[in-house]
Protein backbone atom coordinates (compact mmCIF):
# COMPACT_ATOMS: atom_id res chain seq x y z
CA UNK A 1 0.00 0.00 0.00
CA UNK A 2 1.33 3.31 -0.64
CA UNK A 3 1.26 6.92 1.16
CA UNK A 4 1.10 8.37 -1.51
CA UNK A 5 -2.08 10.45 -2.59
CA UNK A 6 -3.39 12.06 -5.71
CA UNK A 7 -4.49 15.79 -5.43
CA UNK A 8 -8.15 16.29 -6.34
CA UNK A 9 -7.59 19.83 -8.05
CA UNK A 10 -4.31 19.56 -9.71
CA UNK A 11 -3.97 15.87 -10.41
CA UNK A 12 -0.65 15.73 -9.14
CA UNK A 13 0.87 12.90 -6.84
CA UNK A 14 1.91 13.83 -3.04
CA UNK A 15 3.35 12.24 0.30
CA UNK A 16 1.85 13.60 3.37
CA UNK A 17 4.59 14.57 5.98
CA UNK A 18 3.59 15.94 9.24
CA UNK A 19 6.72 18.25 9.22
CA UNK A 20 5.81 19.79 5.87
CA UNK A 21 1.64 19.86 5.98
CA UNK A 22 0.43 23.33 6.13
CA UNK A 23 -1.56 24.46 9.22
CA UNK A 24 -3.66 27.45 9.68
CA UNK A 25 -4.89 28.30 13.12
CA UNK A 26 -2.92 25.49 14.67
CA UNK A 27 -5.01 22.47 12.20
CA UNK A 28 -3.50 21.17 9.26
CA UNK A 29 -5.12 20.98 6.51
CA UNK A 30 -5.56 18.07 4.15
CA UNK A 31 -8.63 18.10 2.40
CA UNK A 32 -11.68 19.94 1.87
CA UNK A 33 -15.15 18.91 2.53
CA UNK A 34 -17.86 20.98 0.49
CA UNK A 35 -21.81 20.63 1.81
CA UNK A 36 -24.91 21.70 0.36
CA UNK A 37 -26.83 23.79 2.70
CA UNK A 38 -29.86 21.77 2.97
CA UNK A 39 -28.96 18.24 1.87
CA UNK A 40 -26.31 15.47 3.22
CA UNK A 41 -24.42 15.78 0.12
CA UNK A 42 -20.93 16.22 0.73
CA UNK A 43 -18.18 16.37 -1.07
CA UNK A 44 -14.39 15.84 -0.03
CA UNK A 45 -11.15 17.01 -2.06
CA UNK A 46 -7.82 15.86 -0.93
CA UNK A 47 -5.23 18.42 -1.49
CA UNK A 48 -1.76 19.28 -2.30
CA UNK A 49 0.71 21.70 -0.34
CA UNK A 50 0.19 24.16 -3.82
CA UNK A 51 -3.77 23.91 -4.21
CA UNK A 52 -3.84 24.67 0.19
CA UNK A 53 -1.89 27.62 -0.44
CA UNK A 54 -3.90 28.78 -3.71
CA UNK A 55 -7.25 27.83 -1.67
CA UNK A 56 -5.99 30.26 1.17
CA UNK A 57 -4.91 33.09 -0.92
CA UNK A 58 -8.22 32.74 -2.76
CA UNK A 59 -9.93 33.54 1.25
CA UNK A 60 -7.52 35.95 2.32
CA UNK A 61 -5.97 33.89 5.00
CA UNK A 62 -2.31 33.14 5.51
CA UNK A 63 -0.74 30.04 6.97
CA UNK A 64 0.70 29.54 9.90
CA UNK A 65 4.81 30.29 9.83
CA UNK A 66 6.56 26.98 9.52
CA UNK A 67 7.32 24.89 12.61
CA UNK A 68 11.14 23.23 13.31
CA UNK A 69 10.73 20.33 11.95
CA UNK A 70 11.64 17.81 14.95
CA UNK A 71 13.21 13.91 13.92
CA UNK A 72 11.13 12.20 16.94
CA UNK A 73 13.44 8.93 16.29
CA UNK A 74 16.54 11.00 16.61
CA UNK A 75 15.03 12.42 20.04
CA UNK A 76 13.91 9.03 21.04
CA UNK A 77 17.66 7.17 20.56
CA UNK A 78 19.22 10.11 23.01
CA UNK A 79 16.58 10.37 25.42
CA UNK A 80 16.99 6.32 25.47
CA UNK A 81 21.14 6.95 25.57
CA UNK A 82 20.82 9.26 27.88
CA UNK A 83 18.73 7.69 30.68
CA UNK A 84 20.87 4.44 30.35
CA UNK A 85 24.22 5.99 30.64
CA UNK A 86 22.69 8.32 33.77
CA UNK A 87 24.97 11.26 32.93
CA UNK A 88 23.37 13.68 35.58
CA UNK A 89 24.36 16.88 33.45
CA UNK A 90 21.85 16.75 30.01
CA UNK A 91 23.48 19.92 28.99
CA UNK A 92 26.58 18.30 28.82
CA UNK A 93 25.67 15.15 26.80
CA UNK A 94 23.92 17.70 24.36
CA UNK A 95 27.16 19.70 23.77
CA UNK A 96 28.88 16.09 23.14
CA UNK A 97 26.43 15.61 20.64
CA UNK A 98 27.31 18.53 18.79
CA UNK A 99 25.83 18.14 14.91
CA UNK A 100 24.00 15.19 15.56
CA UNK A 101 20.74 16.94 16.71
CA UNK A 102 19.65 20.33 15.49
CA UNK A 103 19.13 23.76 17.90
CA UNK A 104 15.44 23.07 17.69
CA UNK A 105 15.67 19.09 19.00
CA UNK A 106 18.04 20.13 21.80
CA UNK A 107 15.76 22.63 22.77
CA UNK A 108 12.98 19.99 22.25
CA UNK A 109 14.68 17.44 24.37
CA UNK A 110 15.39 19.85 27.18
CA UNK A 111 11.58 20.91 27.70
CA UNK A 112 10.93 17.40 27.59
CA UNK A 113 13.35 16.38 30.65
CA UNK A 114 11.62 20.15 31.94
CA UNK A 115 15.56 21.28 32.04
CA UNK A 116 14.70 24.64 30.16
CA UNK A 117 14.92 26.52 32.76
CA UNK A 118 18.58 25.56 33.63
CA UNK A 119 19.88 25.21 30.28
CA UNK A 120 19.41 27.48 26.85
CA UNK A 121 20.64 26.58 23.37
CA UNK A 122 22.85 29.64 21.29
CA UNK A 123 22.75 29.65 17.76
CA UNK A 124 25.42 27.81 17.16
CA UNK A 125 24.04 24.78 18.87
CA UNK A 126 25.77 24.95 22.19
CA UNK A 127 24.04 24.07 25.26
CA UNK A 128 24.65 26.67 28.01
CA UNK A 129 23.33 27.22 31.77
CA UNK A 130 21.53 29.78 32.41
CA UNK A 131 22.07 32.46 35.08
CA UNK A 132 19.55 31.93 38.05
CA UNK A 133 20.93 34.74 39.82
CA UNK A 134 21.60 38.26 39.16
CA UNK A 135 25.01 38.54 40.90
CA UNK A 136 27.47 39.29 38.38
CA UNK A 137 30.63 38.71 40.09
CA UNK A 138 29.97 35.14 41.29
Amino acid sequence: MSDAKKCDVCGKFYIRDKNTIIRYKGKPIECIHLAESYSAKVISLDLCNECVEKLLKVVNREPDPELPVIREDVLYKYSVMFDRIQMDDLGEFLNILEDVMTIDEKREMLSRYEKDSIYGVDRSGQVYRKRIDGDVND
